[in-house]
């Protein structure tokens, strides 16, 4: 396992020694060591791996998303004192953020497709029904208040409505 030190030196300057074995295994360790660091703002940062044993994919992959991330938020930092074997993996690592894959958000997906076909296929016979149910509804409304109120009801403004309907049908 890894052992994880940091040290403020003062507040502007912080410096993390990693020492033993960082690998897939010791990264929630060093999760819960760096917590403090990301809260404050550090102008530079510069991560010690002069007595670090032994470093996996994991361990470099975050170390580089460790840098990206500050360097992103305009501090400075550096990884220092690695060993020439971890150099290629810190190397390889560097790569593959770079080239970290973007989902495209247009594209749409398998199970979204078919959620989207169930819910038409259950929606759709329905929307019939409630346009039918509108229908009826309006016309029993209707009917109502012509039976409430005869008075009402302009018989020649409706016949001279319903022939020009008629007639604009026809043409």
């Amino acid at each position: 396992m890894g052992n994880f030190e940091v040290l403020h030196v003062d507040e502007s300057t912080c410096k993390i020694k990693i020492s033993g074995n960082f690998e897939k295994k010791s990264i929630k360790g060093f999760y819960s060591k760096v917590k403090t660091v990301k809260q404050k703002n550090f102008s530079f940062i510069a991560i010690d791996c002069t007595t670090m044993k032994s470093l996996d994919f994991a361990g470099a992959l975050l170390l580089v998303e460790f840098v990206s991330f500050f360097t992103q938020r305009g501090c400075s930092a550096t990884i220092t004192g690695v060993d020439k074997e971890f150099e290629k993996i810190l190397y390889f690592a560097r790569k593959n953020l770079r080239q970290k894959p973007k989902l495209d958000t247009n594209k749409e997906f398998f199970l979204t497709r078919f959620v989207n076909k169930i819910g038409k296929s259950i929606i759709d016979p329905f929307s019939g029904f409630f346009l039918f149910l509108s229908f009826f509804g309006e016309s029993i409304i209707q009917s109502s208040r012509l039976v409430l109120t005869p008075w009402q009801f302009r018989f020649k403004a409706t016949l001279a409505h319903i022939e020009n309907l008629v007639q604009g049908h026809c043409l």
